[in-house]
């Protein structure tokens, strides 16, 4: 990272004057460098006006689908819109990580509106009449309606890819004009069924939320006979190269047409500095490199559409274009009258070409091993060529040369940014069915997966950073242990994914890579194998498949919790973020060592962008505090600017910061990045962790002797009397271990009187605790390490096991045995992705009460241990850690609470109940540490099924809701179950026994009876 130290510098210089003059961090250039869509070359013949900027705005609130028609009368609200932006913007994500308020000025009542209506006042120039007017819209979140001058004009319902209509009838050249285009959140159509709700292609977390438009808005003015596409198509292998046109005629004559091709070289003209780097900016060659040889004469039909190909051999005129010199060309199509040109097309490629050749991915015919990094689009802080330039500058810097643009079409600056820095892309669809919402017995939602693929390829197919497509992501796991399709609709998914894989080879033939991520459970007609997690067996597994295999996703990143990465470091992984991720590095370096030990054509785990770096507090003024709407990144705005202009970005939003906070660097690595950085490297480097000889489960030495003990439960404010504290006082002049626990305010006063030291208490709640390791070792904790006090998945969210920190003078005498952890896990457990990494690292910054929660001195003879843990919450769990830390000290739990741990074992999913006469009902709990329904919270979903021996007439409840024997969609962590039967009048016996997929899992399963 030290070649960033510079750019740094420079970028810094900016900044000086805004620090001391404003008490906002604005950022002093354009937040999206981008140019518009009609290039330099082409502006003699083509003109593009931007309508992006503020729009009228008229929110229709409590609306139905049915409510979607154009408004007799325009109810404006006082606060324009700014497009591109989608108008709920600000509600993206549980607002408990990243501080997404992206447009303050918004109004919060915008963001429960789910439909709207946005207009546009214009004036087109006179010159534009008699002209090709078209209007382009870049993607629309929602269904849309558009109209120009109260007529129609179009209508769309796909949320990410452009669509165009031509408006010259409708348009007045000289005059003023109205846009009026309406939005509907594209959840207001859906349709919830037993398979499925989505008749749409939503992608992932972005698409489901918003809803407007979100990216550029143009008004272009052709010629009336002109070029409307142009597919690049290199062909290294034969030596040629071929484009194909399409030339519309709008005109009702036929047309005698010419059509001239030149290839010119590309330069990058880009600054070097931190600001001006991700610019778009560049110019071609003035002399070209290679020219199609013969003027092609044309015949175009009147109102009609001509499709024409043209080839050239090439003889070494053409430098080839890999990651390590990203070289490219711009074709250059004139379209003339005789000698007069009337249009000019551009196009920007690379000369080069992928090809699959038996198991392994070619690159301009050398096999070359794709190392990468995917990740979901997150919205704002993503919508620039400034978070593409710093995601394929980390990537680079961690010697990856690939990515996977996951779940939804980014936009297309993406594909731009990396063609120029040599990043390849696969180019990956909305297909995405992880949270189970594709509506696959549905029609119409299979029309909308070809609509959408055909749109997809047909923009992004002349990029050379294209290395392939991948049509889908998990539809069959989601199909077959998600929604627990029958097998008629399981059989139609695989039939519509080969329908994707050949649509995609027909719509684009010069790539032979089309996948689909995930999609293994059952064969498919794609040419490649991609796996998501699986393990050792399942890599060996797809490696053994005779095709090009990768993976796209694997490790435990986004899930694991403490627990789980506690196998890769013990305790460490319950310390800390730093820890956990400790655990993260040697699983993904291990990973990936085996990837590529087994040949895997696409290498990556899931992922480097978001969970290999740190979530950065951008423009936060004090990271100890919550950050507020005056902390973060301010922008200028510009009417009619091409990108989108956020006013706002928040701190936590972002792991990447390409030179808005001068005081933060361009990423902070957590540990796996650098794991994976040496695992990426050729030839791999070496990597470990030494896990701290403090982070060790620490044990103290078995004590010698019992001495007396006296329990006193500061909870119980009856037993704070003075008959106790006389027998305190006995104590601590005859010597033995006084155990105060659950130590409230008044039992803090009560003991004050016994005490040397004042004693303080500081509210805190925390959910897991660390063991310390005192020079005096207290055998209270013997044997015991940080697993055995990792509450976040037992208690409920929002739930805690400590009330109060002891804090004090007696802190600076007593020993620590146990403190609260500071990073809260409850934070990252079951979170959404969006806000979890922010949240749970939130946690570790900002300031929290006191938190020592059992501590230990010597007074007077004896020990005192002082504890205001409450494991009340935990059940029988509680209970028996209680009994085990009693234990420790000679003593045990009281009778009454002693006699509730005799619940029946659980042992390899099976246990047995006696069922006494008249009892109706057994209520029991039963721990998970996976997601058996939400392959958003862990991938690999196992089945569980339960087998009952009850009375007759038995019914099964879990988590509330009536459920079958099978499947059973268990959530992670504790899940409450209910078996009921009609009452017998006589004792009998009930015996449960599960079973699952994956045996593993099941020994992991645990129990816990209520009554």
């Amino acid at each position: 990272m030290n070649k960033h130290i510079l750019l740094y510098g420079l970028c810094g210089l900016l900044f000086c004057g805004n620090l001391a003059a404003a008490a906002h961090l604005v950022y002093a250039h354009p937040f999206n460098p981008m140019q518009g869509l009609v290039n330099p070359v082409e502006a003699p013949y083509r003109q593009e006006m931007c309508l992006n900027g503020r729009w009228d705005f008229m929110p229709v609130y409590r609306a139905k689908a049915s409510d979607f028609v154009f408004p007799k009368v325009f109810k404006v609200d006082t606060v324009p819109i700014k497009i591109p932006s989608p108008w709920n913007v600000n509600a993206f994500t549980d607002g408990k990580g990243g501080d997404f308020l992206a447009y303050p000025s918004y109004p919060k009542a915008w963001e429960r509106v789910k439909m709207a209506w946005m207009r546009k006042k214009f004036f087109v120039p006179s010159a534009w009449a008699g002209r090709r007017l078209i209007l382009h819209f870049e993607a629309v979140m929602g269904k849309a309606l558009v109209y120009v001058n109260g007529q129609k004009a179009a209508g769309n319902f796909e949320l990410f890819l452009p669509f165009e209509t031509d408006v010259s009838a409708l348009l007045k050249p000289g005059e003023e004009n109205e846009i009026c285009v309406g939005v509907a959140k594209a959840s207001l159509f859906d349709r919830a069924g037993r398979y499925g709700r989505r008749t749409y292609v939503g992608g992932s977390m972005w698409g489901i939320d918003m809803a407007g438009i979100w990216q550029d808005v143009y008004l272009f003015a052709y010629p009336k006979v002109y070029i409307q596409d142009m597919f690049v198509q290199p062909d290294l292998k034969e030596g040629k190269l071929r484009i194909s046109f399409e030339m519309k005629n709008t005109t009702s004559k036929e047309q005698h047409l010419n059509l001239d091709v030149s290839i010119r070289r590309w330069y990058d003209t880009a600054g070097r500095t931190l600001a001006e780097a991700p610019e778009q900016r560049g110019e071609l060659a003035a002399a070209a490199a290679l020219v199609f040889p013969q003027r092609r004469k044309l015949k175009l039909p009147p109102d009609s559409v001509l499709r024409v190909t043209i080839e050239r051999s090439v003889h070494g005129e053409l430098a080839c274009w890999t990651p390590d010199t990203p070289r490219l060309y711009g074709a250059v199509a004139t379209l003339s009258e005789g000698r007069k040109p009337i249009d000019r097309k551009y196009t920007r490629f690379g000369w080069r070409e992928f090809r699959i050749a038996g198991t392994q991915l070619l690159l301009n015919g050398e096999p070359i091993v794709l190392k990468g990094d995917s990740w979901h689009f997150m919205g704002v802080p993503q919508m620039t060529r400034r978070y593409a330039w710093a995601w394929f500058t980390m990537l680079k810097d961690a010697h990856a040369n690939a990515v996977r643009l996951h779940a939804e079409p980014f936009p297309r600056f993406y594909q731009d940014m990396a063609d120029e820095m040599g990043i390849c892309i696969l180019d990956e669809t909305g297909m995405w069915a992880s949270d189970g919402g594709p509506k696959i017995d549905s029609e119409a939602y299979w029309e909308a997966t070809d609509e959408h693929l055909r749109r997809l390829i047909r923009r992004d197919r002349n990029h050379p950073s294209v290395f392939g497509w991948s049509v889908c992501n998990e539809n069959e796991p989601v199909a077959i242990n998600v929604l627990k399709a029958p097998d008629s609709l399981v059989r139609r998914q695989i039939a519509e994914i080969n329908h994707w894989a050949k649509l995609a080879a027909k719509l684009d033939p010069t790539r032979t890579w089309i996948s689909g991520d995930g999609e293994e459970m059952r064969p498919t007609e794609l040419p490649t194998l991609i796996g998501h997690y699986g393990g050792p067996e399942g890599m060996k597994r797809w490696a053994a498949s005779g095709k090009p295999w990768g993976i796209g996703e694997q490790s435990m990143a986004y899930y694991g919790t403490p627990r789980q990465a506690s196998a890769y470091n013990g305790d460490r992984s319950y310390e800390s973020m730093k820890g956990r991720m400790e655990a993260i590095a040697t699983e993904s370096y291990g990973l990936i060592k085996m990837q590529r030990a087994l040949h895997a054509a696409y290498c990556s785990v899931f992922n480097i962008v978001w969970y290999g770096l740190q979530p950065l507090p951008l423009g936060l003024k004090d990271p100890s505090k919550a950050p507020t709407p005056d902390d973060g990144i301010f922008f200028g705005f510009r009417e009619g600017a091409v990108g989108m202009q956020p006013e706002r970005l928040g701190p936590y939003t972002t792991t990447l910061n390409p030179g808005y906070d001068p005081n933060l660097p361009l990423y902070r690595p957590w540990p796996s990045f650098y794991a994976i950085r040496a695992a990426f490297a050729d030839p791999m480097q070496p990597f470990s962790i030494s896990v701290p000889e403090e982070a060790a489960a620490w044990k103290s030495k078995e004590p010698a002797e019992r001495l007396p003990l006296l329990l006193v439960d500061g909870s119980d404010t009856a037993s704070l009397t003075a008959a106790t504290l006389k027998k305190v006082k006995a104590l601590l002049s005859k010597g033995g271990t006084l155990c105060l626990i659950r130590v409230g305010p008044e039992a803090a006063a009560w003991a004050q009187s016994f005490l040397p030291y004042s004693l303080a208490l500081g509210p805190r709640r925390a959910t897991s605790f660390l063991v310390a390791k005192p020079d005096t070792a207290s055998r209270l904790l013997h044997g015991m390490g940080n697993a055995d006090f990792y509450f976040s998945e037992q208690l409920p969210q929002g739930g805690t096991a400590m009330h109060y920190g002891l804090c004090g003078d007696l802190l600076n005498h007593a020993q620590v045995l146990l403190r609260a952890c500071n990073t809260d896990w409850q934070r990252w457990n079951n979170r959404p992705e969006t806000s979890k990494t922010g949240s749970v690292f939130r946690s570790e910054q900002e300031a929290k009460g006191p938190g020592a929660v059992i501590v230990s001195l010597p007074v007077g003879a004896a020990e005192v241990i002082l504890s205001t843990l409450d494991l009340s919450a935990l059940g029988i769990e509680g209970q028996k850690l209680s009994a085990r830390m009693l234990a420790n000290l000679g003593g045990a739990l009281p009778e009454k609470e002693a006699l509730s741990l005799s619940a029946p074992r659980f042992v390899d999913g099976q246990a047995s109940f006696n069922l006494l006469p008249r009892q109706r009902r057994l209520r029991f709990r039963v721990y998970s540490p996976r997601s058996l329904s939400n392959l958003l919270v862990e991938p690999d979903l196992p089945v569980l099924n339960l087998h009952i021996e009850a009375p007759a007439g038995s019914r099964l409840f879990l988590n509330g809701k009536a459920v079958a024997l099978k499947n059973l969609p268990l959530e992670k962590g504790w899940n409450r179950f209910s078996i009921e039967w009609p009452a017998t009048g006589k004792a009998s016996r009930l015996s449960l026994r599960f079973d699952a997929s994956d045996p593993n899992y099941l020994k992991q399963l645990r129990l816990s009876v209520e009554n």
